[in-house]
């Protein structure tokens, strides 16, 4: 009985941290003067700015 409570807590826990998050990211978005440039900067950072079809093995795998 002890384990659930605890599992349950955990995951109350967890929910709350979820939606905080969220909150923030909405609250962060509605207060953005330009969200598009905030998305094209994500996309960049992520990609590394080079886009589709750079140099042959771009993904990063290294070839031996």
């Amino acid at each position: 009985m002890e384990r659930e409570e605890l599992e349950l807590i955990n995951r109350l826990k967890n929910t709350k941290l979820l939606e905080e998050a969220a909150h923030n990211e909405l609250e962060g978005a509605l207060n953005d003067p330009d969200p598009g440039m905030r998305l094209a900067m994500t996309q960049g950072s992520s990609f590394g700015g080079r886009g589709r079809g750079g140099k042959p093995n771009s993904r990063g795998a290294k070839r031996m």
